[in-house]
């Protein structure tokens, strides 16, 4: 009788075993889905926006499983998409192409905008407020580079005499990669920082008006820049201290805005005169935009805006495009004469890094947008400063990097020691 019970335990209990064994083991788990909300703020420095070409991926941390999106709605300005995805931690990645104008004209640039470890849970909803909001920014390949450094001061001879031709500009890599600089461009701003006018058309919330652009040359990989490094572009590479024992030796210079100078001397009747001097050791720039009768000097007392702009097109091509014709009357100007005169406009989005200068006494205004530069730095108190000999601005560093928020008050330390002269 015991062992006849026995049995069945025995056989209940194997029973049991096999029901549970015969549970698959792949049984799917739940899988929480999830109505979510996406809103994509336009850059700020491009007005009345159209976005066409969006498309959003999210990127499952954990899984590295990805969902796209494309369906994208205009409201407000802005776009906004509602999607359904699995809950979960996601990298998210946009990229998209703004069409806009300038002045009448047509123009477009990429955009893009990435966010690392967004949660995705059930708290999400479909709504008036999206879930996750990324603001675009313009993409550009040269983004990375900044100014770091200048000097257009000048030095004292032992004549004391003004001595310009040490003028330089230090272009620094201020990202994690090595960048290229065959083609990216330095221009001048046509604006200055001590003369307020009312330009019109104004255009400045939508592009840079410029009288000089100078490219540096190259076809797309001959020029690296390691991350951390600087380039200097001298306006004449050469020791200057053969001509002026106060000045530095530029000989080393990466580029030259111009291969020769003109220094003063005496002829052999004791006359005061000119004469050239000639330099073709250092790689020139490539002028593409300026007037070629003259010579472009910065203001010793630094009075205007200098940008480095990566610029999607041939020469020609700039210049066929995006002249303007610009009207103002000149404030101090009691017959109110109206000028007229024809110069380009750079497009901000093409703008990757931008300085306003002024002196500290007579800034009446920046002359390019705040969202490229909200502050201003200077060398010199007043236009005729002579204290400013041998100043500079030198860009402020964090770290390894170069501080750069866009607002060059907080970015730069002013009335500087130059870098050469330490």
């Amino acid at each position: 009788m015991k062992k006849n019970i026995f049995n069945v335990v025995m056989a209940l209990i194997a029973m049991c075993l096999m029901v549970a064994s015969c549970k698959p083991d792949n049984e799917e788990k739940t899988i929480t889905m999830v109505n979510y909300g996406l809103k994509l703020d336009m850059p700020l420095t491009i007005e009345k926006p159209t976005l066409s070409n969006a498309k959003a991926v999210f990127t499952n941390v954990q899984t590295k499983e990805t969902f796209s999106f494309t369906e994208f709605k205009a409201s407000d300005g802005q776009y906004v998409a509602v999607f359904s995805l699995p809950a979960g931690i996601y990298d998210v990645v946009v990229d998209g192409t703004v069409a806009y104008k300038v002045n009448g004209k047509d123009l477009s640039t990429n955009v893009k905008a990435t966010q690392r470890n967004v949660t995705v849970d059930k708290g999400a909803s479909e709504g008036a407020n999206p879930s996750l909001v990324l603001p675009l920014n313009t993409f550009n390949s040269g983004a990375g580079f900044v100014i770091s450094e200048v000097f257009f001061a000048g030095t004292r001879t032992l004549q004391n005499k003004d001595y310009v031709n040490d003028q330089y500009i230090k272009i620094a890599n201020n990202s994690d990669t090595v960048m290229y600089a065959d083609g990216l461009a330095i221009v001048q701003s046509l604006f200055q920082t001590n003369m307020k006018n009312d330009y019109k058309p104004n255009v400045m919330n939508s592009a840079m008006t410029v009288d000089d652009v100078f490219v540096i040359p190259g076809s797309g990989k001959e020029h690296p820049v390691q991350p951390g490094e600087e380039i200097v572009i001298a306006w004449n590479a050469r020791n200057h201290k053969e001509f002026n024992t106060n000045s530095i030796d530029l000989s080393k210079a990466n580029f030259q805005m111009y291969s020769s100078m003109t220094l003063e001397d005496v002829d052999e009747n004791g006359e005061d005169i000119e004469k050239e001097v000639q330099n073709d050791k250092v790689p020139l720039l490539l002028h593409w935009y300026g007037s070629d009768e003259g010579r472009l000097t910065p203001n010793r007392a630094g009075v205007r805006a200098y940008a480095l702009v990566r610029i999607p097109m041939t020469a020609e091509l700039l210049k066929k495009n995006y002249e303007y014709e610009i009207k103002w009357v000149e404030a101090d100007d009691p017959t109110n004469f109206e000028n007229t005169e024809t110069h380009l406009m750079i497009p901000n989005v093409w703008v990757l890094d931008a300085v306003n200068l002024a002196t500290t006494s007579d800034h009446q205004w920046n002359v390019v947008s705040a969202a490229l530069d909200a502050g201003f730095t200077s060398w010199a108190e007043t236009l005729y400063d002579a204290g400013s000999y041998r100043k500079a601005v030198l860009r402020k560093k964090e770290g390894k990097n170069w501080k750069d928020t866009n607002n060059s008050t907080q970015d730069f330390d002013a009335f500087a020691v130059p870098s050469y002269f330490k």
